[in-house]
């Protein structure tokens, strides 16, 4: 029991941090979807083309980098 206890311990940063960085990611896998989804079918200008790719390579970034970081925040997996 008392493993469970210090196991699920987080200093104030810690939590706070871990609150800023998902809503990050909420905001961010939000507006780039929204970019997506606008762009989809209008691509014929290059700069429709670069926004397009611009916020699918974002929305890699949030899907996969971000919630990795925070889990290796919350375990305490340091990665560097």
């Amino acid at each position: 029991m008392y493993f469970f206890q210090m196991w699920f311990q987080f200093k104030t940063l810690h939590l706070v941090r871990v609150l800023v960085t998902w809503s990050l990611f909420l905001f961010s896998l939000t507006g780039n979807v929204f970019v997506v989804w606008c762009l989809r079918k209008r691509s014929s200008r290059a700069n429709h083309f670069i926004m397009f790719h611009l916020a699918l390579s974002d929305l890699v970034y949030t899907v996969f980098v971000m919630p990795s970081g925070e889990v290796a925040q919350l375990t305490g997996f340091n990665i560097t």
